[in-house]
């Protein structure tokens, strides 16, 4: 994932990253951060010097209204780590100590049942095809189907090249899922029928292509895919 920062510190946040994933981080989530630091900085005065100051970097990291603990927390990880790259460089940052992290985890998973995720699948199959986005009518309900029956996450499901799918013998080959490991992942008779089917209906790409492409051949965003699933829980009469 690539950032274009124009900021104060835009220098300094490309080298930052660069620097991350140079040692073998991702560094995708926190370049985020670095993004949203990136526009906040331009509300900052600097003509007295380029400086990561005290009160600069406690206003950036005062919680937020409905901002969950462990989110402000990343933040104030990532800030942290960027003053001691920046001081690395010569330029004056303060540093925020340790906070403790007090949050507490209330996170109640939601469990559908099986008619709900009967309607979600033919809320699926019946999006209509759109100009705009030409292709996800066919990606949305495979998608949701391997997700489902491989128990992938959203992120490593995007991932997924042509060439990670064997219909052939119905295995998925997951890469650099979390903490970097790989794992083989077998589908279901059903499954692997219906992702054969999919691929006959798709453009041909080569092996290396993105299983599900956006209309310009990419790697669809998860917030693109996020807004779907949305517009599907509605179709389908589920709350979200």
């Amino acid at each position: 994932m690539s950032k274009n920062f124009s900021g104060a510190f835009a220098v300094y946040c490309k080298m930052f990253i660069e620097q991350k994933r140079a040692v073998g981080y991702r560094y995708e989530a926190e370049s985020v951060q670095l993004g949203y630091f990136d526009t906040f900085s331009k509300t900052v005065d600097f003509t007295d010097g380029l400086r990561l100051t005290k009160p600069l970097v406690e206003t950036w990291t005062q919680k937020r209204k409905c901002e969950a603990e462990k989110t402000r927390l990343h933040r104030v990880t990532v800030i942290r780590e960027f003053a001691r790259f920046l001081i690395a460089h010569g330029i004056e940052a303060y540093i925020l100590p340790p906070q403790k992290k007090s949050f507490v985890r209330n996170f109640k998973p939601y469990i559908f049942t099986v008619n709900e995720i009967t309607s979600l699948f033919a809320a699926a199959d019946s999006l209509p095809h759109k100009t705009v986005s030409p292709l996800i009518d066919i990606v949305m309900p495979v998608l949701l189907r391997v997700l489902y029956g491989c128990g992938l996450r959203v992120s490593e499901a995007l991932a997924l090249r042509r060439c990670d799918v064997n219909v052939a013998t119905g295995v998925i080959t997951v890469l650099n899922s979390k903490c970097d490991g790989n794992r083989l992942v077998v589908m279901s008779g059903s499954l692997r029928a219906v992702c054969e089917k999919y691929l006959s209906a798709m453009p041909v790409l080569d092996d290396v292509a993105p299983f599900f492409p956006s209309r310009y051949g990419e790697k669809i965003d998860k917030r693109t895919i996020y807004g779907q699933y949305r517009k599907l829980l509605w179709n389908a009469g589920i709350s979200h």
